[in-house]
């Protein structure tokens, strides 16, 4: 098995789906099936199409204290308008943690900046220093403390707000996926036929910051076993693999094929 240029880009931490649905509870509760030919009935604690992504992970506090107030708004008959969004298919992502981009829009158009931050389900990026807002926290007003101000960086839409910039020529540029010689997936400039390389930074997880920095532990499957080719496949039947591997004997043939 060959991994692909995109899933050696992490996202979401390397966390797998499982664990993801279940700390958004989307999770499927209770399945009411043989209803005597008309549609299964789901129950969920929150059902998907009710999950609101935002700049905080689904595992994070911030998000899940998000969550339970749409619910509680729900709860009391209110309409909790989600807006739609058109996200990019994994193999059509072409910005990645660590890519040069420059600002279309707002008061910081034409600078250029490192994204530090991905969320696909929202087509957004976060720039490094740009597109920030200021605000106060931690105020106390009975003892007249107005708190600290923090610079904070918005969201920009990744396929109207910034662009890849062109690594030859430093402007922005469109991207494309193509084929190399070696049969490898690259990205490249339109305008110039320049390979714009993945960023390291893409490959960070919470267990390593480069795959070659990683350490082997005892929990590890190693990478001698994982090498191992424990497959051959056979111009066979199952059945005559079966008949072969136990030595079964008897009468097996192959029905006859016709092509018109």
């Amino acid at each position: 098995m060959r991994f692909s240029v995109l899933l050696h880009c992490t996202y979401l931490k390397n966390l797998p789906k499982s664990y993801i649905d279940q700390v958004k509870k989307t999770v499927p509760k209770k399945v009411f099936r043989n209803r005597f030919g008309t549609p299964e009935i789901v129950e969920y604690e929150r059902k998907p199409e009710d999950y609101e992504y935002t700049e905080y992970r689904p595992w994070e506090q911030e998000a899940d204290v998000h969550q339970q107030q749409l619910d509680n708004q729900r709860k009391m008959n209110k309409k909790v308008r989600i807006a739609p969004v058109s996200t990019i298919p994994d193999h059509q992502w072409t910005m990645f943690r660590g890519d040069r981009v420059e600002v279309l829009v707002g008061k910081d158009k034409g600078k250029q900046g490192l994204i530090n931050y991905v969320v696909r389900e929202r087509n957004w990026c976060f720039v490094e220093g740009l597109n920030c807002k200021f605000q106060m926290v931690g105020s106390i007003k009975q003892m007249g403390y107005k708190g600290n101000m923090v610079k904070k960086e918005c969201p920009l839409d990744v396929e109207k707000e910034i662009a890849l910039v062109d690594p030859v020529d430093l402007k922005p540029t469109e991207v494309e996926w193509r084929w190399n010689e070696k049969g490898e997936k690259i990205r490249v400039s339109v305008r110039s036929g320049h390979q714009i390389p993945i960023p390291v930074r893409s490959q960070e997880t919470l267990e390593y910051i480069t795959p070659e920095s990683y350490s082997e532990n005892e929990k590890d499957t190693t990478a001698k076993v994982v090498l191992e080719r424990t497959f051959e496949p056979q111009l066979k039947l199952f059945e005559e693999e079966i008949m072969e591997q136990y030595a079964i004997q008897g009468p097996l043939h192959r029905k006859d094929t016709y092509w018109y």
